[in-house]
């Protein structure tokens, strides 16, 4: 149970969710929807939203059209916990990783504006870059699959 995504908007993705088990909580513009096992919940490009999972054992599937580079981001994110290098809410305890995961996400934090976003966030990026904190942290490409 929990957040599984603050306030934050794509220019270009949309995003879709089915709830296969459990409930989750969307505020998508402002508006409250709560998506329990069989419903589905949709953010268009340019629209606000943030999701929390309400029941213990959520799963649910999750569409990013056009994908862009959230595959990554998810990578990245699972990664950094698994290291330990997370807080219990899922924040990266590095600045750099922080910025990291902005930049992936293809979108910007609501409430924040953009230019302070990529002004803080995206220079983060670009440092972690640099430094060669990437590829320590993302893992390799799986050419398997």
């Amino acid at each position: 149970m929990g957040n599984q995504a603050g306030p934050h908007w794509h220019p270009v993705l949309a995003e879709a969710w089915t709830i296969r088990r459990g409930r989750v909580r969307f505020r998508i513009d402002g508006a409250e929807v709560l998506a329990g096992e069989g419903d589905s919940a949709a953010a268009p490009a340019g629209a606000v939203h943030e999701f929390w999972s309400e029941a213990p054992d959520t799963v649910l599937d999750h569409e990013i059209r056009p994908p862009l580079r959230h595959w990554e981001m998810f990578q990245l994110w699972q990664s950094l916990d698994a290291a330990g290098k997370t807080t219990r809410g899922g924040i990266p305890r590095n600045p750099l990783a922080l910025g990291l995961l902005w930049d992936y996400q293809d979108g910007y934090l609501g409430g924040i504006p953009v230019w302070l976003q990529r002004l803080v966030l995206g220079g983060l990026a670009r440092l972690a870059r640099r430094l060669g904190r990437e590829r320590r942290w993302l893992p390799a490409p799986d050419h398997a699959a």
